[in-house]
């Protein structure tokens, strides 16, 4: 799958984010950060066509193990596998309509008044 694969670099200050968007909706990202304990990660995530999201962090970096693998399955399970953090947590916002994201944002609690 090596030579199949292209990913979308973003680089900011501290930290670069490489980004593959895969055939069935999903999406593969990889991410270099400085941590808060000064040193750097690396780390895997997936996020599947439904929004559920999984993140393999510590060192983890599906690109340097691509040619072991086959398919786009094989890529997404490599991270379900791998995921210590984030393990297939829903997003309710991902795929949502505009109208339901604006009354989302615009959303405020209601305030009680004391009896």
């Amino acid at each position: 799958m090596i030579n199949r694969i292209s990913f979308a670099i973003e680089a900011f200050e501290d930290w670069t984010c490489y980004r593959h968007q895969l055939c069935n909706g999903g999406q593969l990202t990889v991410v270099e950060r400085l941590t808060g304990f000064g040193y750097w990660d690396i780390e895997t995530g997936y996020r599947s066509p439904c929004g559920a999201f999984w993140l393999a962090s510590g060192q983890q970096d599906i690109r340097l193990n691509l040619r072991h693998m086959n398919s786009e399955d094989e890529m997404a399970q490599w991270v379900i596998d791998r995921a210590n953090n984030c393990v297939g947590g829903r997003s309710d916002r991902v795929g949502a309509s505009l109208q339901g994201l604006l009354r989302w944002d615009a959303w405020v609690p209601v305030r009680r008044t004391e009896l």
